[in-house]
């Protein structure tokens, strides 16, 4: 089951990016392998996380409880919109979607960077996912 959503999220992001950025006159990556690598990361840190999830009882309950518990992150992240609030970035550090996100923008450009690549970012991606799979 984890094999089949890690296949569909690559298609997914091939298709995205691949197709994604003409049609819809989309952004497109400035830095289009560091984007990969942060995907690549971040699906291989991830997945296994929420395959074996403590307090998911059955898969009826998964997304109820995945929602719970990460569309806050998110919010606090700058996902949807930015707080610009010192201590809402101090908690979303913790986090390694935080760092999904700072790795993104560096990716695409938007963040100020020569090469796309931020070893801090990918680091504690690696770390948290390493921590996983333990």
């Amino acid at each position: 089951m984890l094999g089949s959503a890690l296949i569909s999220a690559v298609i997914v992001v091939a298709l995205t990016a691949g197709g994604g950025p003409s049609p819809l006159s989309g952004a497109v990556a400035a830095h289009p392998l560091p984007a990969l690598v942060t995907v690549l990361l971040a699906a291989s840190s991830s997945g296994h996380r929420a395959g074996h999830h403590p307090f998911i009882p059955n898969a009826d309950a998964a997304p109820a409880v995945v929602n719970f518990t990460s569309l806050p992150i998110l919010f606090i992240s700058g996902f949807f919109f930015n707080f610009n609030n010192a201590v809402f970035e101090d908690i979303a550090k913790v986090f390694p979607i935080y760092w999904f996100k700072e790795s993104m923008l560096n990716a695409f450009g938007t963040e100020p960077s020569s090469s796309g690549w931020n070893g801090q970012d990918l680091l504690v991606m690696l770390v948290w996912g390493w921590s996983g799979w333990r």
